[in-house]
């Protein structure tokens, strides 16, 4: 019997980036949304009652979201410890942030 041989054509993709797992995509989001929330706090805390939170803050979301996204989907497989690191950093802020408010009015 003879041998099989695999003639593949190779072609090359049009997006030479290496895939991204969908955990770091995900990061990506959460990190998005939770930079929007520190800077739609800080926009109210110096607009005070001018300031349109209602649909700033659903503006503000949706394009950081949508931002650590497709950051996550630019750096490839190496996004995955970066993103992790930054919501990890992201929610030790918010959780000492939320203490402390929690401990000054208590």
């Amino acid at each position: 019997m003879g041998r099989s041989i695999n003639v593949g054509i190779h072609v090359p993709s049009a997006n030479p980036t290496p895939p991204t797992s969908n955990t770091a995509i995900a990061l990506g989001w959460i990190n998005g949304v939770l930079v929007a929330l520190v800077i739609d706090f800080a926009l109210y805390s110096v607009m005070g009652d001018s300031y349109p939170q209602g649909p700033a803050t659903v503006v503000l979301f949706a394009i950081f979201a949508l931002t650590g996204a497709n950051l996550a989907e630019r750096m490839g497989k190496r996004a995955l410890r970066p993103m992790a690191l930054a919501a990890g950093m992201l929610i030790a802020l918010y959780i000492t942030a939320g203490l402390s408010v929690w401990m000054t009015h208590s």
